[in-house]
């Protein structure tokens, strides 16, 4: 099965529209509820609160956002001012809005738990809907782009009915709120990390919109492909964040910062090591992978090593964001997203128009960059943590 480059570039623009989408309809829940059921050290009736209370209000937000996109579709027909792909494939975008939202959310809330559930945390967030899609299309010989999306709703409703069915198996949580920590005190503590997950998506999907406007879907799916290779590297930091993150909370909260300062150098050494690994050999072999999804793709491989460079610089320092929102640095990171998003779109919208795919390719690496310096220095002045320390 061979989408081509256009329709190709249709799918990858709906999946971002709806990350873009779940940073709204999670209210930030993602990170916060990591942090806390980590800090919780098998608290369940407190844990079952916020597990509970959390799907209760993402329920509400997704519901609230559905009826905004609705309603924006049929004004935008009136007036005649949609957006083309928007206008196309918004059932499905109102269809899997909520357990796309739920899949992420299970996720965080598996990681939580340290080790014990990291695999199953990490199937939800990077490969178990895609898996399941893969073996659709071939075992159906799917040729067209509706019968990728019903693949992608399929795909998506799977993977949360058995989340859920593994969350009530594995981890003793009731169907009864216990009134240890109210609606109100969620949304206080998710609102700064809300706000840092809607900036950091709306610079995300902020390439491929600009890109809809100035150039063609090709050039959406060109540049969607290059990001996608180099998420390759992003694989192995999520792996060790996941499994870190957890206990940056825990040890903070318990003011072990000697051990802490520890893990992160452990950390920051795998990451730099396995990073370099991928990044030697993305740039070695850059034009042989770009030719698995068509030889159009290989005349980029430029482009994807100015990604790489940028995905390289983002694992070996990424760690800084993780540790400010674990030790209460929320708005920190917050204030570095929105300053980061800020320049890097002011670039975006001087060079996109110019030269799309490259326009994109440096506004997406600028912000990595500054995001993560940013992070790392305030994580050095907030907590004397030096988070690129490698000795």
């Amino acid at each position: 099965m061979r989408l081509g480059a256009e329709n190709s570039g249709y799918y990858f623009f709906v999946v971002s529209f709806l990350l873009l989408l779940t940073s709204l309809s999670s209210l930030g829940l993602n990170n916060s509820v990591l942090k806390e059921v980590s800090i919780s050290s098998g608290n369940f009736k407190r844990i079952t609160d916020i597990f509970l209370k959390s799907i209760v209000l993402i329920l509400f937000a997704s519901l609230a956002l559905m009826v905004f996109i609705y309603c924006y579709i049929l004004i935008a027909n009136k007036f005649n001012f949609s957006h083309y792909i928007i206008q196309s494939y918004y059932g499905t975008i109102l269809l899997s809005l909520f357990p796309f939202t739920l899949m992420f959310f299970l996720a965080s809330f598996f990681q939580a738990f340290n080790n014990k559930y990291l695999l199953w945390s990490m199937i939800m967030m990077n490969l178990g809907y895609q898996l399941i899609m893969i073996i659709l299309i071939f075992l159906f010989d799917l040729n067209s782009l509706d019968s990728i999306f019903y693949s992608f709703n399929f795909s998506v409703f799977f993977i949360v009915f058995v989340s859920c069915v593994f969350c009530f198996k594995w981890i003793p949580i009731s169907f009864s709120f216990n009134h240890l920590i109210s609606f109100k005190s969620l949304l206080v503590l998710s609102y700064p990390m809300m706000l840092a997950h809607i900036v950091s998506q709306i610079n995300n999907f902020s390439g491929q919109f600009l890109i809809s406007l100035y150039s063609s879907s090709s050039d959406i799916s060109f540049f969607s492909v290059l990001v996608r290779i180099s998420i390759l590297m992003g694989f192995i930091f999520t792996a060790i964040a996941k499994v870190v993150t957890p206990k940056f909370a825990l040890l903070y909260k318990e003011n072990k910062i000697k051990q802490l300062q520890s893990l992160v150098t452990f950390s920051n050494r795998i990451l730099f090591f396995l990073s370099f690994c991928f990044f030697v050999f993305i740039f070695v072999f850059g034009k042989w992978l770009l030719s698995f999804f068509g030889q159009e793709f290989v005349d980029l491989n430029v482009a994807l090593n100015i990604v790489i460079f940028g995905q390289f610089l983002a694992c070996i320092t990424g760690l800084s964001v993780f540790i400010l929102q674990m030790t209460g640095g929320e708005k920190v990171v917050r204030n570095s997203i929105i300053i980061s998003t800020i320049i890097s779109l002011t670039v975006g919208l001087m060079l996109i128009p110019k030269n799309p795919i490259y326009g994109a390719v440096i506004m997406t690496t600028l912000n990595l960059i500054l995001m993560n310096v940013v992070c790392c220095y305030k994580v050095y002045t907030r907590t004397n943590i030096k988070a690129f320390s490698l000795i």
